[in-house]
């Protein structure tokens, strides 16, 4: 057992979520990643695109449709040597879908009886013991694939109107207790806005009067309070290296 002091060591988010309105260039952003090349080989990311919108924007990504596919892949994926840097989950939201929709299926087998369109009609929540499982479980095996993850979020609809350029796990479109599981499984989290150039920027900085604020941010020294320009939209440059210092040796094919 080494007890020595260890220096501390930040080479960016184990998981990261970004979120933000719709069409503000999420997706492009998780392309720019995609088409870095580390020394080792690794591809800076590989997008698995669960909405079909990846094509517009390019770079290294495939197509899933169904809950089916995205286990299939991920058995793929897992073969892949060296492991790509990271894994973006473009969005989250569909795979909390999937996670109901699969926890359903399931309980229908077990319970024949049960014959709702969705375990989260169960009396009392017990409904949502199943679903927290399959979406942990989906989660899980994502996470195995690569040293870091990457989950795209939308906004809830409530809060589509959104002017505050601040994070609150809140805004995510996630079900009550898994949002809160989910932010707090994350490294960082970051609020997704364009700033008044049109750039893409990557907000750390925690709501000041959050209830849920422990869950926002970054834990992260290098992100914590802090914005980013993450794609300059004139240029289509992008700033990963700022969230993920390793990959400023990374070769960039865009």
């Amino acid at each position: 057992m080494n007890l020595d002091l260890q220096p501390p060591v930040d080479n960016g988010p184990g998981q990261l979520i970004y979120y933000g309105i719709p069409k503000i260039q999420k997706s492009r952003a998780a392309a720019a990643l995609s088409r870095y090349t580390l020394p080792n080989g690794s591809p800076g990311a590989i997008v698995l695109d669960l909405e079909n919108g990846m094509a517009t924007h390019g770079g290294k990504f495939t197509t899933i449709p169904s809950v089916d596919a995205l286990v299939a892949t991920l058995k793929e994926l897992a073969k892949i040597d060296p492991p790509p840097f990271a894994l973006v989950v473009d969005t989250i939201d569909r795979l909390d879908e999937w996670a109901e929709q699969e926890a359903t299926r399931k309980h229908k087998l077990a319970d024949p009886a049960f014959t709702e369109p969705s375990v989260l009609t169960i009396p009392y929540g017990k409904g949502y013991y199943y679903y927290r499982r399959e979406m942990q479980a989906l989660m899980s095996s994502i996470q195995a694939i690569a040293p870091h993850t990457i989950y795209i979020a939308h906004l809830r609809d409530s809060a589509i109107d959104k002017t505050a350029r601040a994070t609150d796990s809140k805004d995510l479109a996630l079900w009550g207790k898994m949002r809160l599981k989910v932010c707090s499984y994350a490294d960082s989290i970051a609020y997704c806005y364009l700033n008044n150039k049109g750039d893409l920027t990557f907000n750390f900085n925690p709501m000041p009067n959050a209830t849920e604020r422990v869950v926002c941010g970054s834990r992260c020294p290098s992100l914590a309070n802090r914005e980013i320009v993450m794609m300059e939209t004139k240029t289509g440059i992008d700033h990963w290296p700022e969230i993920f210092p390793q990959l400023k040796e990374a070769t960039n094919g865009s």
